[in-house]
């Protein structure tokens, strides 16, 4: 009968701790998404949309995902070697001072919206 108790309790705990983190993740996507932290908000919402969230609050958390997706601006790279015109692929690039990628590929990479340095 301890056992039984015990092992009721533990699972208790957890799920009231996932539903607080997914209530957390929610709010703060809103936060991130008002200052333009577009990426961050998508990673929050992902979160609290994932199975572990009570289903209500993942169907709000998807709704608010598949909003905030065209809103993300993507950028494609290129470059061309200035002497010969070829394109060149073997490329580092760094955004804001941050790597990005090590060489360009043809695909488009999502990024916040506003200012940046390539």
């Amino acid at each position: 009968m301890r056992t039984a108790v015990f092992f009721v309790l533990a699972c208790a705990i957890p799920a009231s701790a996932r539903g607080d983190s997914c209530k957390q993740a929610f709010t703060d996507s809103s936060k991130l998404a008002s200052e333009g932290r577009l990426l961050e908000a998508q990673s929050e919402l992902r979160s609290c949309a994932a199975e572990g969230c009570p289903a209500a609050m993942r169907a709000v958390c998807v709704h608010d995902l598949e909003a905030l997706e065209p809103r993300v601006p993507t950028i494609v790279l290129s470059a061309k070697d200035l002497e010969t015109g070829r394109d060149l692929v073997d490329v580092r690039v760094t955004l804001d001072g941050r790597p990005l990628q090590e060489s360009l590929d043809g695909k488009a990479r999502a990024l916040d919206p506003g200012s940046h340095t390539l």
